[in-house]
C-alpha cells in the first residue's frame, strides 16, 4: 500500500514540475535586450549620411582645463579623450513618419559626435523606450566605420550613458556628476575577454557615489553582455 502512494506522489511531482517548467519556458523575456535587433539584422543595414547636426552643444561642452582630477584620471582602464554636452533630443531614428498625408516621411539629419578630434556619423537604426526603467535604448550605426553605439537615455533627468565601438576601439560616454547636462568621453583600454565565455569583460568608469549615472551605465552594460549571449 506506501509504495503506491510513494508511486502516486512520485508522477504527481514529475507531473507539478513538467507543468511548472512550461509555464516557466511560455513566459516571454522582457527585458531591453531580447528586443534589440539582432546582430544579423544591425549587420545587413549599410547606413548613408547626405545631412548631419552636430550632436553636441558646444557652448555648454566643459572644457577639458575645468575638469577635475578624478575625471581626467579616472582609473587605469580607461583614458579621457574629450568632453560632450548631447542634446538627447537629435538620438532619434533620422525617419519618421509625417502627419501630413502628402508627406509620408520625413528625413532628419543624423546626428555627428566628436571624439579625439574625429568626427562620427550616427545612423540611428533603432529606438526602444523601456517602461519598467523609464528609460530609451537607442542604437545606431557609425556611417563609414566598423561599429556600433549603444546609449541609454534618461529623459526626464536629462542623462545619457553611451557605449561606442569604432573600428576596434571602445568608448564610454559618462555624465559629468557635477553637471549631468555635460558628458565625458572615455577610452576604454582595458577590454579584456573572460578565460571562461570569450567574451568582452567591460568595467563600469563611473563612480558608485554617482548614483544615477552608476545605475544607467550599469544597465547599459548588463543590456550589452544580454545581447551578446
Amino acid at each position: 500500500m506506501s509504495r503506491n502512494i510513494f508511486f502516486y506522489i512520485k508522477c504527481f511531482l514529475i507531473t507539478f514540475l513538467s507543468f511548472f517548467t512550461a509555464s516557466l519556458l511560455a513566459v516571454p523575456n522582457e527585458h531591453p535586450a531580447f528586443k534589440l535587433k539582432s546582430k544579423e539584422q544591425l549587420a545587413e543595414i549599410k547606413p548613408k549620411s547626405s545631412n548631419q547636426t552636430v550632436l553636441s552643444r558646444s557652448q555648454k561642452a566643459p572644457s577639458i582645463d575645468n575638469l577635475h582630477f578624478e575625471e581626467k584620471h579616472p582609473d587605469e582602464s580607461s583614458i579621457l579623450v574629450d568632453t560632450a554636452s548631447i542634446d538627447t533630443s537629435k538620438l532619434i531614428q533620422s525617419r519618421l513618419m509625417s502627419l501630413d498625408p502628402e508627406q509620408p516621411e520625413v528625413i532628419l539629419p543624423d546626428p555627428q559626435i566628436t571624439i579625439d578630434g574625429n568626427d562620427y556619423i550616427l545612423s540611428v537604426v533603432e529606438s526602444f523606450l523601456d517602461v519598467k526603467q523609464e528609460v530609451r535604448y537607442v542604437t545606431a550605426k557609425i556611417v563609414g566605420h566598423e561599429g556600433i553605439s549603444r546609449f541609454i537615455v534618461d529623459d526626464s533627468s536629462g542623462e545619457v550613458v553611451g557605449n561606442l565601438s569604432i573600428d576596434g576601439q571602445e568608448y564610454r560616454v559618462i555624465p559629468r556628476e557635477i553637471d549631468n547636462e555635460q558628458q565625458l568621453i572615455y577610452l576604454i583600454k582595458d577590454v579584456q575577454p573572460d578565460k571562461y565565455t570569450g567574451r568582452s569583460k567591460r568595467k563600469t568608469v563611473s563612480k558608485p557615489s554617482h548614483i544615477s549615472a552608476n545605475r544607467l551605465e550599469k544597465q547599459l552594460l548588463k543590456t550589452q553582455l544580454l545581447y551578446e549571449i
